[in-house]
Order: structure tokens, then C-alpha cells, then sequence
């Protein structure tokens, strides 16, 4: 996640990582497993689109 090329990658840019940020606060927030996975590969899916990776 955060070592894509073997290299630190800690930006906006690595959908990845935003993509489990934002997992994880669902997960926190809905307590709900499926809810958390369907919105966690939404979310990394559309924001890899959005930034073009």
C-alpha cells in the first residue's frame, strides 16, 4: 500500500492508500463488514479513475 515500486509513497495520488483511509473510517463508522468492502473497492475504484492512475 504504502510501498508500490519499493519506494515510500505517501500522497494524495496512491488510491491505495486513500482508498484504505477511507475503509477504515467506514469500517469504524458503519460496523458493518460488507458495507465496509463494497464501499472501501467503490471508492478505491472511483478515485483511481478520478486521478487517472
Amino acid at each position: 500500500m504504502l510501498f508500490p515500486a519499493d519506494q515510500l509513497w505517501v500522497s494524495y495520488e496512491n488510491a491505495r492508500l486513500v482508498g484504505a483511509i477511507a475503509t477504515v473510517a467506514i469500517a469504524f463508522w458503519q460496523k458493518n463488514l460488507l458495507v465496509t468492502i463494497v464501499a472501501g473497492m467503490g471508492l478505491f475504484l472511483a478515485y483511481q479513475i478520478l486521478v487517472g492512475m
